[in-house]
């Protein structure tokens, strides 16, 4: 189940594994304002989030995403499946 704001929504529900693809906020302005937004709007959405350092310690992983997307893809594959690594 993928819910971007899980922590935000208040969500309780019994999860087996929580987790968190993160980054800086600053690159995570960067990304919203390549993507169109206003820096007044990329600034908002971002106050409306936890913090990074709040969301990773909620979470189970931690999956840092400021590499390239094969990059995250690896670590994710071996979140499904340590032996490989």
């Amino acid at each position: 189940m993928v819910i971007p704001l899980l922590f935000e929504a208040g969500v309780d529900e019994p999860f087996d594994l929580r987790v968190m693809v993160g980054c800086r906020a600053s690159v995570s302005r960067q990304r919203l304002l390549a993507r169109g937004l206003t820096p007044e709007a990329a600034d908002f959405w971002i106050a409306q989030q936890w913090t990074g350092e709040a969301k990773a310690k909620a979470s189970d992983r931690v999956l840092w995403n400021e590499g390239s997307l094969e990059l995250l893809r690896d670590q994710a594959e071996l979140l499904v499946d340590p032996g490989r690594g």
